[in-house]
């Protein structure tokens, strides 16, 4: 019984492989576009990143001026102007967090109004309670054994044997 289940299952399972096998893949090619298309745009963001940090190429010390009052005056002037750059921090934008899917699912499943606030009926008013005795009057009330030795004795239990009554004397023997 448990092997037929078992091989049962494990055809349905090779026949539900095979019928995977056969079919053909899904077109990708628009995925692979724009695939590619990210990538390009990331990696002339990253050209252009590379060339906005490249180096200046810097001059040579040992140039057409000949005086040393030259290049000193030339090296204080550049000197001069790196202290006055500013430095640019790059610094994140910061961006709004996405919605997770429990508040996207919370927000599809609230009510698109508020409910009414259910109407709760109060109680009703206190009558307060006041004992009238009856017209009769009060009754006696019957007197109550107070000790088990003031109760009535309890009769013994018995059952009365009966005899049987035999009518033949031949369905006694057999």
């Amino acid at each position: 019984m448990q092997t037929d289940d078992l091989r049962d299952g494990e055809l349905w399972t090779t026949n539900v492989l095979d019928e995977l096998r056969q079919r053909c893949p899904p077109d990708n090619s628009e995925l692979m576009e724009r695939l590619q298309r990210l990538e390009d745009l990331i990696n002339r963001l990253a050209e252009a990143q590379r060339h906005s940090m490249a180096p200046t190429p810097v001059e040579s010390l040992f140039d057409s001026r000949s005086d040393i009052l030259s290049m000193i005056r030339h090296l204080r002037e550049r000197w001069d102007g790196l202290r006055q750059e500013p430095q640019t921090l790059i610094t994140p934008t910061p961006v709004r967090p996405r919605t997770s899917l429990d508040d996207m699912m919370a927000k599809l499943l609230r009510p698109s109004h508020p409910p009414a606030p259910p109407h709760i009926q109060p109680p009703p008013a206190f009558i307060p309670l006041t004992f009238q005795p009856d017209a009769r009057g009060s009754r006696p009330r019957s007197a109550s054994p107070k000790l088990l030795t003031e109760l009535p004795p309890i009769p013994p239990f018995t059952v009365s044997l009966v005899e049987p009554f035999i009518t033949n004397q031949q369905q006694l023997i057999s």
